[in-house]
């Protein structure tokens, strides 16, 4: 029996289909233990390091942006300091944009540490994806339009991403 340790940013109702795929593909093996930080930068930590310091966890895997990526790498680096990078507890992040931007990855060119996972930038769309909804409202001569982005605070690399909206 094996134990995967499940650190996400978000909350579980928002992921319950993600998780089911997962343990699907898993099999009956492994066991997940899903910790969901809500939005909380306290609670990755916590549960990061949680997840660091079980012994039955053999694996995180971080899901819901680069914060509980950097929270899981940060855990290993504090509690597995005189452990070799290669051979700390291995993090899995998923879709994670830029990470040798955001700091995850140090350098795609030295081999070893213990994180691994999918990178995937769509920030360059943002721009555009604006145009379009610009596109899409209704435009009024006489009237002021006002278009918002929201973002989670914190997040790595965000004035980036308002540039490419800019």
């Amino acid at each position: 029996m094996h134990t995967v340790g499940l650190l996400h940013s978000g909350n579980k109702e928002s992921f319950v289909s993600q998780v089911d795929a997962l343990k699907t593909i898993l099999g009956s093996d492994v066991t997940v233990v899903e910790q969901y930080a809500r939005d909380s930068d306290k609670l990755l930590k916590l549960y990061a390091e949680g997840f660091v310091k079980n012994n039955a966890v053999e694996v995180i895997i971080a899901a819901g942006g680069p914060e509980p990526t950097c929270a899981a790498k940060a855990a290993t680096e504090k509690l597995q300091n005189a452990t070799p990078a290669q051979n700390r507890k291995p993090i899995v992040f998923t879709t994670v944009a830029d990470p040798v931007g955001n700091g995850i990855v140090a350098d795609l060119k030295k081999p070893g540490g213990n994180l691994t996972g999918m990178a995937g930038k769509t920030s360059e769309l943002d721009g555009p994806r604006f145009l379009i909804l610009n596109a899409l409202v209704p435009n009024d001569a006489k009237k002021e339009r006002i278009m918002a982005v929201l973002t989670r605070k914190g997040r790595p690399n965000v004035e980036e991403q308002f540039g490419e909206i800019k």
